[in-house]
């Protein structure tokens, strides 16, 4: 392996755990907005949206009464877009999508890995304003088991935008690759307020993936939220071919919701979404930020039943819960938008027919840092299709420059990288690309 490359993995495995959890409600103390010379991003990194074009990057250390935090980077593209939605790929790339309400343009982006305190270009860019009125407001996005990115929009016909990465070879356009436009799924009348507007994504495998047998078909799920009171399934084939396109238009249905004897208050909203699933890919769960409170539900088939909810342990009438990602250690970061607050909570699932509650392990006061918190991704969180194995070749910024080899990922060598892995899945790569 290239020393350079072996050096920064090496830099990624000692940073790969941030500390664990423990049960104390606290605000954590902001230090210092400087990160020391030479540092990356790493696995547990918090990318939280502040509009304006912006994200920024927030590292937390330790958890409840005694955590910390840094505001360690920022991504910044030169517009004055409203920020929500964000996602990294099997690379650890982030993507991100911003709009504005009234003007182009609206954009679908992906930013170069690169240290911490130089610019991050942004090296992969689309607009998405050829969608329509549903580009105008594109929300959300996430990404399945062969890369396809998915936007949902949350204004006009809230479709939602399936879009592709460059291939290898691909050209350049004003200097920047570009995503390619791929099925649109209209939703119809499966809308409550605000079209698709949060969504999340899991691939089922249809067989074993291997080196010689890469592609396999998978069944795509995407559960989305409308600023209402429902949550909706779209389900749909992909061919077992290097093709991503679906098989078919898919299906949309309204999950059978159980509140058990939950009485939701006055705002009560379904927003942020995020999928729990077992290590093919199965829905198991399903976190749902929802304006006043924060919700788990288990999930069976079309059903969704109500297992714990979420809040502070002294609730406050600002308190607007809107968007949330779980981490790679376990439990799941939530932006409260009302006090300007990130929030964490353990996952726990309640007994079959009864509901808990539940409040924060940590919790960080950003709003005099970074502003108001909108979306929020976790470095190192991927949808639970991902990462499955993906062709061994990406586009790089310069087309005519041959890409890199592939490696793996440093917190999934070892025994996961057996090809033959009961998880139905292969760990794909960190090396950190152009593009």
């Amino acid at each position: 392996m290239d020393e350079g490359i072996a050096t920064f993995c090496r830099q990624e495995a000692r940073a790969a755990i941030i500390g664990g959890v423990m049960p104390v409600v606290a605000l954590a103390i902001l230090l210092s907005a400087q990160a020391s010379a030479g540092d990356v991003w790493r696995v547990g990194d918090l990318l939280v949206a502040t509009n304006n074009g912006q994200y920024k990057f927030v590292r937390v250390t330790g958890s409840g009464g005694s955590a910390t935090f840094q505001v360690v980077d920022t991504l910044n593209d030169g517009t004055s877009n409203f920020t929500a939605g964000c996602s990294f790929d099997s690379d650890l790339r982030p993507h991100a999508v911003g709009f504005a309400r009234s003007h182009a343009p609206r954009l679908l982006e992906r930013y170069q890995m690169n240290d911490i305190g130089v610019p991050h270009p942004v090296i992969v860019s689309t607009d998405t304003s050829s969608a329509g009125l549903a580009g105008l407001t594109g929300k959300s996005i996430a990404l399945d088991a062969q890369g396809s990115i998915y936007v949902a929009h949350s204004a006009g016909t809230g479709e939602i935008d399936q879009y592709i990465p460059p291939a290898p070879g691909a050209p350049l356009v004003n200097g920047k690759l570009g995503f390619a436009p791929g099925t649109q799924f209209p939703v119809g009348a499966n809308v409550d307020v605000a079209g698709s507007e949060w969504l999340d994504v899991t691939s089922v495998a249809a067989a074993t993936p291997s080196q010689l047998n890469p592609y396999v078909g998978y069944t795509n799920s995407i559960y989305y939220t409308s600023a209402g009171p429902n949550i909706y399934l779209l389900s749909f084939l992909t061919n077992p071919s290097n093709s991503p396109l679906p098989t078919s238009p898919g299906t949309i249905q309204k999950l059978t919701i159980n509140l058990l004897k939950f009485n939701p208050p006055k705002g009560f909203a379904y927003h942020g979404i995020k999928i729990l699933a077992d290590a093919s890919g199965n829905p198991t769960g399903l976190v749902v930020a929802a304006g006043p409170k924060v919700v788990l539900f288990s999930v069976s088939g079309t059903t969704a039943t109500l297992s714990t909810v979420y809040d502070y342990s002294k609730s406050s009438k600002n308190t607007n819960w809107e968007s949330v990602s779980l981490e790679p250690n376990g439990g799941f970061w939530v932006t409260d938008r009302g006090n300007q607050n990130l929030a964490h909570f353990p996952v726990m699932f309640s007994a079959a027919g009864t509901f808990i509650t539940a409040v924060p392990d940590t919790t960080l006061a950003v709003g005099t840092m970074i502003g108001t918190p909108s979306g929020i991704c976790v470095d190192g969180s991927f949808s639970p299709g991902q990462p499955k194995l993906q062709p061994a070749l990406t586009a790089t910024l310069t087309p005519t420059t041959p890409p890199g080899p592939r490696w793996l990922r440093p917190s999934m060598c070892g025994a996961a990288a057996n090809l033959s892995s009961s998880r139905k899945r292969i760990p794909t790569c960190c090396l950190r690309r152009s593009a």
